[in-house]
């Protein structure tokens, strides 16, 4: 069988309660288990164990438009309690991140392959877009997201 990869551009990207947003850049998800050495004293060996499990943040990124953009905002006004003060991101409801390769054709885009789902996702940090009236840049909005668990 012959390898068909993919660019790195044929993925959609769906959250949950956010459905039509296309979001330009995900970093990839990783996670990396912690391994100890112990010694075996019946053997005399030096084994390993595996201890816990880190997860590295996911960045979503995207040029940001004012007016397609307002389901984006209204979405991350309504996670993070509605803008109170008293609430915090941790009462704010955990949610789900899938991440689908997709082939296109010139009928469409087509799942290619298993969906990377991402549960339990809550924001560390949003950014807004920034202000530069001197500059050309896209303006970008940016959200860093930490998971519970990663299933394929």
């Amino acid at each position: 069988m012959a390898l068909k990869p993919i660019t790195q551009q044929q993925f959609i990207v769906l959250i949950d309660q956010l459905k039509e947003t296309y979001w330009s850049k995900v970093t990839a998800p990783k996670e990396s288990r912690v391994a100890a050495d112990y010694n075996d004293g019946s053997t005399g060996t030096t084994r390993k164990v595996l201890g816990f499990t880190n997860r590295d943040n996911v960045t979503l990124s995207k040029a940001f438009d004012p007016v397609a953009d307002k389901a984006v905002l209204a979405w991350y006004t309504s996670y993070k309690g509605g803008g109170s003060s008293a609430n915090t991101a941790s009462s704010a409801t955990p949610f789900t991140i899938s991440i689908t390769p997709v082939t296109n054709t010139y009928q469409g885009a087509t799942i290619a392959g298993v969906t990377i789902t991402l549960t339990g996702c809550q924001v560390i940090s949003a950014k807004l877009p920034e202000v530069d009236r001197t500059g050309s840049a896209v303006a970008m909005i940016e959200f860093e997201i930490c998971y519970e668990e990663l299933s394929i």
